[in-house]
């Protein structure tokens, strides 16, 4: 056995105190790092200091970074500081080192998501919303009234009852994929949360009103068929119940009084607010152009107006619906989605994140989840129009 003399233990002690000054070093540059990748969450405004992102202010821009580089951070200790400064204000969060660790989206964000996904799309934002708490809601719609007769001694009153009809909504899982670099959720989170969310945001949007207004009943529609299909299906490509047939089949050869047609054939609901859906590219190229040339409108009012309106009702713009003309077309719908259809929400969104995915290209994968249903219950008879009615080109 080797005896210890003062000299060895000193050097062996100037070694460990050597040691340990590197590892603290070490320490301290990553602690470092972290600190300065997370202050530029915020780092979202302009020169000027104002935000101008998606989300509520940069406060909240910076706390949906954080989120993010909770939940997809390259390593274990950006995760949990993000995690521990996301949850300075008392709100936690799980994070577990996995590839494909998930995580609820906060009630904040997923509220923010709700709202963008209704601004991107308009199915979201105006059908009546029903809440659920399963997977499968039943509900009754009314589909008949009760009859007013003339009261007369000695004679029995005439028999009536309200119709119901039972209507089932059923939520199904949607997903979306989101790609970003890895090195860009290291440099700047807040930038990753604005990608992430607004990514998310619109294709579910997009994704939801593709299905309410255009789906066939196909799988590319998840099997749900939207409101012009089933016009056609009660109607056919004919003028009747819930559709006009204009003037030709170009939209140049659309005049105003097919419009007037249009509001004319809706029937009257209580408290109904009839609103016109149609694209942009519609809405610029017909119906301004009408407007302008009956001379009751000018350049101006257009110009300044708050709100697209036409024949004195609101204008949505749905992306989805025609932006070229065509034969046998429903160019464009009029009427009330909150009395034609439901939309609900069995769960808020949930993301996941996996860096394994797409591991050769160096990018993070956030799958974003949620679970939406759509109902189209009304829409009348091929006899009688129901609270959506639409304006269809002619064949020819």
């Amino acid at each position: 056995m080797t005896a210890l003399t003062r000299e060895s233990l000193e050097s062996t002690l100037d070694d460990h105190q050597l040691a340990i000054m590197q590892l603290e070093g070490d320490i301290k540059q990553v602690v470092g790092q972290i600190d300065r990748k997370i202050k530029q969450a915020p780092n979202l405004a302009g020169g000027d200091a104002l935000y101008r992102g998606i989300f509520a202010g940069e406060y909240e821009a910076r706390d949906a970074g954080l989120f993010i580089l909770a939940v997809t951070g390259a390593t274990p200790d950006i995760r949990d500081k993000a995690a521990k400064e996301f949850s300075q204000y008392g709100r936690a969060m799980s994070t577990t080192d996995s590839s494909t660790g998930g995580a609820l989206v906060p009630i904040e964000f997923s509220n923010r998501i709700k709202r963008l996904v209704e601004e991107h799309g308009v199915f979201a934002r105006r059908a009546f919303p029903m809440p659920m708490t399963g997977d499968q809601t039943v509900f009754l719609k009314q589909v008949g009234d009760v009859t007013v007769f003339l009261l007369t001694e000695g004679a029995a009153g005439e028999d009536s009852e309200l119709g119901w009809e039972r209507v089932l909504l059923q939520s199904k899982e949607y997903g979306t994929l989101v790609f970003y670099p890895r090195s860009l959720a290291d440099d700047s989170a807040a930038d990753v949360a604005e990608l992430v969310f607004r990514s998310i945001a619109w294709a579910f949007g997009n994704k939801i009103d593709n299905i309410a207004f255009l789906g066939d009943g196909s799988a590319a529609y998840f099997g749900i068929q939207g409101i012009v299909p089933k016009l056609i299906s009660i109607n056919g490509i004919d003028d009747g119940g819930g559709l006009v047939l204009g003037s030709g089949n170009l939209w140049s050869e659309l005049v105003l009084t097919d419009f007037e047609a249009v509001q004319g054939r809706l029937p009257e609901y209580p408290g109904m607010e009839p609103r016109w859906y149609c694209s942009r590219a519609f809405y610029y190229n017909v119906m301004v152009k009408l407007m302008l040339a009956s001379g009751g409108t000018t350049a101006t009012e257009i110009a300044q107006a708050s709100q697209k309106m036409f024949l004195g009702d609101p204008v949505e713009i749905v992306n989805v619906m025609p932006r070229v003309e065509g034969n046998s077309q429903v160019a464009c719908l009029y009427g009330d989605l909150s009395i034609a259809a439901t939309f609900g929400l069995r769960r808020e969104m949930t993301m996941e994140a996996s860096k394994e995915y797409k591991f050769a290209e160096r990018q993070v994968t956030v799958l974003g989840t949620m679970r939406p249903a759509i109902s189209i219950e009304d829409l009348g008879t091929d006899a009688d129009a129901g609270p959506i009615v639409g304006l269809i080109t002619q064949a020819a």
